[in-house]
């Protein structure tokens, strides 16, 4: 009517379990207890690389960035390689330096990492310093 275009809203259900359901479209989030889109649904490289939120990863697929998102210290120290910057105003969550490596051979490539079996940590000789 006189232009104004009306438009189902998307991922409006209360309860995660809903949500979860319409899991092509929507995600829960545990932190805000709300359903919304999921993200980085892209297809191709140069869409995702263009959206803030998302990274193309190794295996031609499009998936969330770690560390965004989080608007408090505890939600982001709780999702692993994230670490809260108070050196910044206002801090903010950023991914640990060690978390850039996702495998053995490179983490140990690093003289600031290693690794613990699964996953690349601060080196213990970097974390005494």
């Amino acid at each position: 009517v006189n232009g104004v275009k009306c438009e189902k809203k998307e991922c409006v259900h209360a309860e995660a379990v809903d949500c979860t359901a319409d899991g092509d479209r929507c995600e829960w989030d545990q932190t805000a207890s709300v359903c919304g889109v999921k993200a980085c649904t892209h297809a191709s490289a140069k869409p995702c690389e263009e959206d803030a939120k998302c990274v193309w990863n190794t295996n031609a697929k499009c998936e969330k960035k770690r560390c965004v998102g989080h608007l408090e210290e505890g939600s982001c120290i709780a999702e692993a390689g994230c670490e809260w910057d108070v050196t910044a105003s206002p801090a903010f969550c950023k991914e640990t330096y060690c978390s850039r490596w996702t495998d053995e051979a490179g983490c140990n490539s690093d003289a600031a990492c290693d690794w613990d079996g699964s996953t690349c940590v601060p080196s213990t000789c970097m974390r005494n310093n």
